[in-house]
């Protein structure tokens, strides 16, 4: 079943979700807004005990044009007919289930994935692929080629999630003449915000994590440009700021100390271009793979490989990377871009061209990060409860009373 954007742009089954409705700000240059959607835990899967979660593994993988359709199709306004809106093309199975294996060999727990058709797709993968070991979640966001940004969550971790939606985040694009507001975010910076098991929907999180896909490299072409983005910098350098901002934002409403990780697709070279900066100045976050005893170099951190053409050298880049804020730091017990491997267990060694390329799973190299979880489970118990996250965020203290959020509602209007 898929629902109408009109509820959300959501593609959830109607047991998955419940929504709250989202709120509109007043003075747009001083709110983020953020749409809340409190997900249904399983109930088949028995849970592991929060005391005996030990470790967790998370991930971020782009799994590359997850299409289950042969392209993304719309009504065409005044008729009866539709229109197709993309070229895509169904994932051919052996790809699916090598993206599937990738995940098994990692043991994830949770995975942030990138380059997801819909929530169809996403449950797809996870049901017949990944032996319905996982909980398949998911917003849609903005992209015109319909690629989202989801998540993939262990049924039998003893957590409650609320999934934050951040697609309706607008920015006045200054590369533009006379541009209006539209939205700041390529696909969505979706979050999940994680409780144990049984805590109040408002209490403080064991951890918050975000999910990215950052503008991509593609050249500005727009006939109202009047500031020239090459490599789409101003763009992403923008989403990368208010991804700082909304992290800040977060660390307000929760406390300073409050765990949190930003995974996906970056875009770029996340180790050495100056975009990408605004994370650790004015977030505090670090690349897991730069942090103490765990640091990754050279070739160790390829997450992609490009080929510009002939004649041209292949460009070998950390295009993917995990986040964390201090507090997790001294709790990071391993790092890694995962290989793919042939039959007999042994890893491939990065594609030489792209014909080699084109046979993995992805053309990205999917990434992991494993936390020792005894600072989380600390959080668990509360005595004082903060103040609950309203669907529209201040970006900054204002003296204002707060929002009243209205209460939840079930999206559960089908569209056959």
């Amino acid at each position: 079943m898929r629902f109408p954007k009109a509820l959300g742009a959501l593609l959830f089954s109607t047991a998955a979700l419940l929504a709250v409705a989202p709120l509109r700000a007043q003075a747009a240059p001083d709110y983020l807004h953020c749409e809340r959607f409190l997900v249904k835990a399983d109930l088949s899967t028995p849970k592991r005990p929060l005391e005996k979660l030990d470790r967790l593994r998370i991930g971020s993988y782009n799994v590359e044009n997850l299409f289950l359709h042969l392209g993304h199709h719309e009504p065409v306004p005044g008729t009866r007919g539709m229109n197709r809106v993309t070229e895509q093309k169904i994932k051919p199975l052996n790809k699916i289930d090598g993206v599937a294996r990738a995940i098994l060999d990692m043991k994830l727990d949770i995975v942030v994935v990138q380059e997801v058709e819909d929530i169809e797709a996403l449950q797809s993968l996870a049901e017949h692929h990944l032996n319905g070991e996982y909980q398949a979640i998911l917003v849609e966001g903005n992209d015109p080629r319909g690629i989202d940004v989801g998540f993939l969550i262990k049924k039998d971790l003893p957590f409650e999630i609320e999934n934050h939606s951040f697609r309706k985040e607008t920015w006045v694009d200054p590369r533009l003449r006379d541009a209006e507001p539209s939205p700041i975010f390529s696909r969505d910076l979706p979050a999940l915000v994680i409780r144990a098991q049984g805590a109040p929907k408002d209490s403080a999180p064991l951890l918050v994590l975000l999910g990215t896909h950052f503008k991509s490299k593609r050249p500005l072409k727009d006939p109202n440009a009047i500031k020239p983005d090459p490599e789409s910098a101003i763009a992403r350098g923008a989403q990368v700021k208010r991804a700082a901002e909304i992290i800040l934002r977060y660390k307000q409403q929760y406390g300073n100390d409050l765990p949190i990780m930003l995974a996906g697709d970056f875009n770029g070279a996340v180790n050495l271009e100056p975009e990408f900066r605004s994370l650790h100045d004015r977030a505090g976050m670090d690349d897991a793979f730069d942090v103490g005893d765990h640091k990754i170099s050279g070739n160790d951190r390829v997450t992609h490989v490009y080929f510009p053409g002939r004649g041209e050298a292949p460009d070998a880049k950390q295009m993917d990377a995990i986040f964390v804020s201090p507090e997790l730091k001294d709790s990071i017990t391993k790092t890694g871009v995962y290989r793919y491997k042939r039959n007999d267990g042994k890893e491939y060694p990065l594609p030489r061209n792209k014909h080699i390329r084109d046979k993995n799973p992805s053309d990205h190299f999917p990434i992991g990060v494993e936390i020792e979880t005894s600072k989380l489970k600390a959080r668990a118990p509360k005595t004082q409860q903060p103040q609950s996250m309203n669907n529209v965020i201040p970006l900054r203290p204002r003296g204002h009373q707060p929002f009243v959020v209205p209460g939840d509602l079930v999206a559960a209007r089908a569209r056959v």
